[in-house]
């Protein structure tokens, strides 16, 4: 077993050096399943999502204009740090 380092916010921090030592455990044990549950679903299900896409575009390919409306969106404005 190797050791994993992560920062998390100081409000978290606190709430898990309050837990007692068999909660504690459930925390990492659950972090742990979360983490290899991920890995597997997405080596798994990205290249099927990714076909699945292809597959909707290349029925319902996209049309002129279609994606007009969040055009403004996609536009940050640069600040200067001053606002």
């Amino acid at each position: 077993m190797q050791i994993a380092i992560q920062t998390i916010e100081q409000n978290i921090f606190r709430l898990i050096k309050q837990l007692p030592q068999n909660k504690l455990q459930m925390v990492f044990d659950f972090i742990q399943f979360v983490l290899v549950s991920e890995q597997t679903s997405t080596d798994t299900n990205s290249f099927e999502l990714e076909r699945k896409h292809a597959e909707g575009y290349a029925k319902y390919p996209v049309q002129v204009n279609e994606f007009d409306i969040w055009y403004n969106e996609q536009i940050w404005e640069m600040s200067n740090g001053t606002e």
